[in-house]
């Protein structure tokens, strides 16, 4: 396959992917108790960390970046390392101040340990063949963090504290943007947009309403296309609906059946509505913290409804956290779990979501919440045709 054919598969596989009441809080399973001993550190250096930042340990100049290197060491002995251009695997035990390892080839590695801590590693590396670009070997030295195995990463907060929620209104506004150039001939961008208004009842009722427009753009310049011409393809689409269902506590959390819907409105006192699912979501609030600004109502999508999981983040600590549907980069060149979808929405006066992903912000969206008033403006998603009757 030549490298046109290839790009032109890797943008169909993008276009087709993305085409109240309080309880006593805990915190997450983002926690970790102190040790009342120092780890050995053939022990502490166990785990999966991601480089933060990366610097010649040879005295020299500068170099060729990697930019995204990710290591995982396993308590069986076992290694896996990836960046942007490759992935490794092998065998790793530690020996002295010093890690060695040994890839399925027989490749000997030996790293230097300057620093090890919970959440932060620091290794003197041997910088890989590829980035050397035919110059001598280096040494650099790598400054890694810890890779969260939370459901809810930094993106949420340091320490999620989640409690059952109880009855109120909830409500979300959600903004995400990707924009990116696969070639310096080819630009794909997409927008989301959307409010969610959710009311759990003092009894076991659920009602709401949900909007979401999204829009896809596609550009090919003449010197990249077949057949020597610009090409240029948008796309919206709208949907609007009011829903009703039930809501109970279940162990620490709550769990929410949607089950009718009535398309185009939000009145859901509007005829019988059309039975479908069940859509179940399992909520739990999150506490106020240095990320989220008010109390938030974190819903993960189990069965449902693509609607939803436009409006949805992956809050894991993954490559590509951020929204759920954008987390497939379109130059295919970042692997990633894309995790669970979760729909986020604030107690009063509500939370606001936005996410940006262009070049100037690197390999990983860059999210943003803040807390302000939700009206959801039910004619911005009512889509029409020519005549303006709604389809």
């Amino acid at each position: 396959m030549n490298n046109r054919s290839r790009m032109a598969l890797l943008v169909a596989v993008w276009f087709a992917i993305g085409c109240g009441g309080h309880a006593d809080s805990k915190t997450a399973d983002t926690e970790v108790a102190a040790a009342a001993v120092p780890v050995p550190m053939e022990k502490a250096v166990v785990g999966k960390w991601r480089m933060l930042s990366e610097a010649p340990a040879d005295g020299k100049g500068g170099f060729f970046e990697q930019e995204r290197r990710i290591v995982e060491l396993r308590a069986d002995g076992g290694f896996h390392i990836e960046n942007y251009y490759s992935a490794t695997e092998g065998t790793w035990r530690a020996d002295g101040n010093a890690l060695a390892l040994v890839d399925r080839g027989g490749r000997e590695m030996r790293w230097d340990v300057e620093e090890v801590g919970e959440e932060r590693l620091v290794l003197v590396e041997d910088l890989p063949e590829i980035y050397m670009r035919d110059g001598p070997p280096r040494r650099v030295r790598n400054t890694y963090r810890r890779v969260s195995e939370s459901r809810f990463g930094p993106m949420l907060g340091r320490k999620a504290k989640v409690s059952v929620p109880g009855p109120g209104e909830y409500t979300g506004a959600y903004r995400y943007q990707i924009s990116k150039y696969p070639t310096m001939e080819i630009h794909i961008s997409k927008s989301i947009s959307g409010e969610i208004r959710l009311e759990l009842g003092a009894g076991d009722d659920v009602k709401g309403c949900i909007g979401a427009r999204t829009g896809d753009h596609f550009s090919e310049s003449k010197y990249s296309s077949d057949d020597g011409k610009h090409h240029s393809r948008e796309r919206e689409d709208r949907w609007l609906s009011g829903f009703s269902g039930k809501w109970e506590r279940r162990g620490e959390a709550a769990a929410i059946e949607l089950t009718t819907f009535w398309r185009g409105t939000c009145d859901t006192s509007e005829g019988e509505g059309d039975s479908m699912g069940p859509v179940k979501l399992e909520c739990v609030a999150i506490e106020p913290n240095e990320r989220l600004p008010v109390r938030t109502l974190a819903c993960r999508v189990d069965q449902g409804l693509r609607l939803l999981e436009e409006l949805a983040i992956n809050p894991a600590d993954s490559e590509r956290a951020g929204p759920y549907t954008l987390q497939i980069e379109p130059r295919g060149i970042t692997n990633v779990d894309v995790g669970k979808p979760w729909v986020l929405l604030g107690a009063a006066p509500g939370l606001h979501v936005e996410s940006h992903d262009d070049r100037e912000t690197g390999g990983s969206p860059r999210v943003t919440f803040a807390a302000e008033a939700v009206t959801l403006d039910e004619h911005r998603y009512i889509e029409r045709d020519s005549a303006g009757q709604m389809r």
